[in-house]
């Protein structure tokens, strides 16, 4: 311990010591475990409705085919596959024009209250106070959430449809190999700029503070974390459930629901640490007027 103690106080001025000790009381004194069981409950109760306004949508055009969804689902663990396809099957069976109209405003809607409390989670994270009428964050909600519905019907044209596509291009106007090749690694690159763009949007654009101080630059670091934490984190999770985990014995038939819900709250709270990594950046930069060195998790331990 005293080791540690020594090679603290040696290197706390430096930027990188600095920002980790920052994080780790933010994580704590945020309370951002608790706060992500808090968001992925109004995510599980917002998600069905966002699914019944994206299958109406999707209803009406080739990319509602079950085998499609389902290997869009793909990383997700099995037990909660089920679920997704099971609930997907019943509203494609009883959608129609005049479903489409109705749920897609109700499932906008309802779908966007996930989106209003990670708004209000990522405005703590750079301590601003929320002056914002509901109108304003209920448009900006909604906004994120088409965004959402976009990414993923992105998701499917290149994940999906890329190849047939590609091949339809190549075989309609005699496009080069090495045009074809040039598009195919686009097909990736593409989702993933949109999803970094979107995080970055949804982290500038929710704290309550002025957009002229607020830049770009203070909002890419978390975007970058908070896409590729989901992407990774994803595919770990699904990995030791799908090898290690034993739910089943423990949650019977409610395995894939747990499986779901920790799912969401592992998202969540990769979400909540892509804000906090922002709000860190922003504030060592001055930009809120603050000292990060009054947040230290060291100094109160080593202090003692």
């Amino acid at each position: 311990m005293d080791s540690i103690k020594a090679f603290y106080n040696k290197n706390k001025d430096k930027k990188v010591i600095r920002f980790i000790d920052n994080f780790i009381h933010r994580v704590i004194d945020h309370q951002i475990l608790p706060k992500g069981g808090q968001l992925a409950y109004f995510i599980v109760l917002s998600i069905f409705p966002f699914i019944i306004a994206l299958l109406n949508i999707l209803n009406f055009t080739p990319l509602a085919d079950t085998k499609i969804i389902s290997d869009s689902i793909q990383y997700l663990p099995k037990a909660t596959q089920n679920i997704v396809l099971s609930f997907l099957g019943e509203i494609s069976v009883s959608s129609s024009a005049k479903l489409l109209s109705l749920s897609l405003l109700g499932g906008l809607w309802s779908a966007s209250s996930g989106i209003r409390q990670t708004i209000k989670a990522i405005n703590s994270a750079f301590r601003s106070k929320e002056t914002r009428s509901f109108i304003t964050l209920s448009i900006l909600a909604l906004t994120f959430t088409v965004a959402l519905i976009i990414l993923i019907i992105l998701l499917l044209l290149t994940q999906v449809f890329g190849s047939k596509i590609l091949y339809l291009l190549a075989t309609t106007f005699h496009i080069s190999p090495e045009i074809i090749e040039l598009l195919r690694k686009l097909n990736i690159f593409i989702p993933l700029v949109y999803t970094v763009f979107t995080f970055a949007s949804l982290y500038r654009f929710s704290p309550n503070v002025p957009k002229k101080e607020l830049k770009w630059k203070f909002t890419l670091p978390g975007a970058l974390f908070a896409t590729f934490g989901i992407i990774i984190s994803s595919r770990i999770f699904t990995f030791y459930v799908n090898n290690f985990g034993k739910y089943s014995v423990t949650y019977g038939s409610l395995t894939g629901v747990i499986l779901l819900f920790l799912w969401l709250y592992l998202m969540s709270i990769i979400i909540l640490i892509g804000g906090e990594i922002n709000g860190i950046i922003y504030q060592m930069s001055g930009g809120d007027g603050a000292d990060v060195e009054t947040e230290s998790f060291f100094d109160g331990i080593f202090s003692k």
